[in-house]
């Protein structure tokens, strides 16, 4: 059996990239860039996880047509 590394994350609240706040938006992409920089360190070629919001983000309606 080979066994091979996988790397795990989730987006906190302040890295949430669906934010309206330009800023919330580039630190989730600035922490994304970081886990898969991480990622090829450990030599992983999987990164998994809630990476599409920022933890506990619920914004209480549906996605418009911008989203």
């Amino acid at each position: 059996m080979k066994l091979e590394c996988t790397t795990c994350s989730v987006l906190p609240r302040e890295a949430h990239l669906v934010s309206s706040q330009p800023e919330v938006r580039a630190h989730g992409i600035k922490f994304l860039k970081r886990c898969v920089e991480r990622t090829a360190e450990l030599g992983a070629r999987l990164i998994c996880g809630p990476l599409y919001a920022g933890l506990g983000i619920l914004p209480g309606h549906r996605r418009n047509d911008q989203e």
